[in-house]
């Protein structure tokens, strides 16, 4: 019995606070996306990213990668939420890790790590922060997607149950929403670097 494991990755945010479009600003020789994708590829059969705005920006990123399949979004203006479930509706796996696309600096031994524990939701944290990626059971996919009274990812987690688990990575709290925290991730070692 060969378990299944998927990627989700939130790439259809309008970016208001960062410089530019922030999934594709230049790091560590590749793009935001990019190192968000290759951290997670090796745990994962496939991975799916959610675009919206700017999605066409995301496409020649998408395509280096033969597991990885953008879907769009039509609904981001509605926020995160919509782009979760529009995700969700395509995975097919046992097991998926979801984290949104700002969170570069993730390194691989979070995800071995998050792999280890079985929950309905298994959460790292840094210093006592939760942070990502989740690893999230494929059960709890239909039950996200049919009730109608979860009005945020976090509204749904509360009804999940839950594992967390220590990392030594802070990479799991740093995501990029300013001009201030893309110098911060420019200036950090890379998650090849760390291992």
């Amino acid at each position: 019995y060969e378990m299944r494991i998927e990627g989700l990755i939130l790439a259809a945010g309008l970016s208001s606070r960062a410089p530019g479009f922030k999934m594709t600003l230049p790091l560590n020789g590749g793009t935001v996306l990019g190192n968000s994708i290759e951290a997670m590829l090796k745990y994962c059969d496939r991975i799916v990213v959610v675009g919206g705005y700017c999605y066409e920006k995301l496409i020649p990123i998408c395509d280096q990668y033969e597991q990885v399949d953008l879907v769009i979004n039509e609904n981001f203006g509605e926020g995160m939420f919509s782009s979760i479930k529009c995700g969700m509706r395509v995975l097919n796996c046992n097991r998926f890790f979801m984290t949104p696309g700002d969170y570069p600096m993730i390194s691989d031994c979070v995800y071995a790590k998050l792999l280890e524990k079985e929950s309905d939701v298994v959460i790292p944290s840094f210093n006592g922060r939760a942070g990502h990626p989740i690893l999230v059971n494929g059960h709890c996919i239909s039950k996200c997607l049919n009730i109608e009274s979860f009005e945020t990812m976090r509204d749904f987690i509360m009804t999940l149950e839950k594992v967390y688990v220590n990392v030594e990575d802070e990479g799991v709290i740093l995501d990029l929403d300013t001009l201030d925290d893309y110098k911060v991730l420019k200036g950090r070692k890379t998650n090849a670097d760390k291992g």
